[in-house]
């Protein structure tokens, strides 16, 4: 089961006159279920949703916002929801960071994968088979009168 948030709070009721009900996937209750769940998006900027950010730190963020996904259990879990149960959906082998995998990942700033999301953790660098292909550089300016 892959959720779109962004996409589920926008198109959901848009119709309905009034008391507009708004909601995504039941994430939490998939998950007890057994179903292997992930965040995604997609409709960025387009007829079906007019805006949006493919960004999926922050997918996971609107629901864990919505889906009221944040005592420390579901907070343990939430980072699976956009590395690992995505892979899994598509049959992605070799998925990790173990010996003989590809190393396709991206180097956050967060002490945990949760605080990633729950902080909206930058991306210092983006790692595809084992080479940076981007990274972001800090820089300051500090102006003296």
């Amino acid at each position: 089961m892959i959720s779109l948030p962004a996409t589920e709070l926008h198109v959901k009721a848009r119709t309905d006159p009034q008391r507009t009900w708004r909601g995504i996937t039941r994430i939490g209750e998939l998950r007890a279920a057994g179903v292997n769940v992930s965040v995604s998006t997609n409709n960025i900027v387009n007829p079906f949703t007019p805006y949006g950010h493919p960004d999926l730190l922050r997918q996971a963020l609107i629901a864990a916002m919505v889906g009221h996904l944040g005592n420390l259990d579901q907070l343990a879990w939430l980072p699976e929801l956009i590395t690992t149960n995505p892979a899994r959906a598509i049959g992605l082998e070799r998925y990790g960071l173990a010996e003989g995998c590809r190393a396709d990942l991206v180097v956050l700033d967060a002490a945990t994968p949760a605080q990633a999301i729950t902080e909206q953790a930058e991306k210092l660098f983006v790692i595809k088979a084992g080479r940076i292909v981007a990274r972001t550089i800090r820089t300051s300016d500090i102006s003296l009168a």
